[in-house]
């Protein structure tokens, strides 16, 4: 589920149903009313929002892409931004950098982390500086320190949390080192 900044409308990314739907949110009572109709995605898993609430962007697991859709600010409804970019084999996860301008994907069975820039006008993504190939084994879950300097990725195929500092200029990740998770098969990660 994402929930835009302003608290107005939640997202939910429906697995079997190759969908996203658009809720409308109840600030008195907190209730959800659906908006509008879904829009088409790929066994989506992981959803992340853009700090401004402006988009909101899914990974689509079987077809190894992301999807970008744009926000209607009034309604809710979501649009679609473009053409899925690929990312690594089967991706699960993606979070947001702080900055909006920069978004990472974690993909399950590719053992990657791929890291792409933010057109700030459309939501639209570009790979940067290719995928990380074999920096975690089989990510599950990722995470975006809220200064905007390190990434972390669960590893559920093992024990263990990869760290990627980010490059200020160009978001570009760089791997930086692994520490087991004191279990196995660990599935999320959240930073403080």
């Amino acid at each position: 589920i994402a929930i835009t900044p302003n608290g107005q409308f939640a997202y939910v990314s429906n697995l079997v149903g190759n969908n996203l739907s658009s809720y409308s949110i109840n600030a008195s009572a907190g209730t959800v009313t659906m908006v509008g109709s879904s829009v088409n995605s790929v066994n989506p898993y992981g959803m992340a929002m853009d700090p401004l609430g402006r988009f909101v962007w899914a990974v689509n697991y079987s077809a190894s892409t992301v999807s970008a859709y744009t926000i209607n600010g009034s309604t809710g409804q979501l649009t679609t931004a473009g053409a899925p970019v690929a990312t690594g084999t089967f991706p699960y996860a993606v979070a947001v950098h702080p900055s909006g301008n920069y978004v990472y994907v974690a993909n399950e069975m590719g053992n990657s982390v791929s890291a792409y820039s933010v057109n700030t006008s459309t939501g639209q993504l570009t790979l940067l500086a290719g995928t990380i190939a074999n920096s975690a084994f089989r990510p599950h879950s990722i995470a975006v320190d809220p200064t905007g300097r390190f990434v972390y990725v669960t590893e559920s195929g093992g024990s263990g949390v990869a760290a990627f500092s980010i490059h200020a200029g160009t978001g570009v990740l760089t791997v930086v080192g692994y520490v087991n998770s004191g279990g196995s098969s660990p599935s999320a990660v959240a930073v403080h």
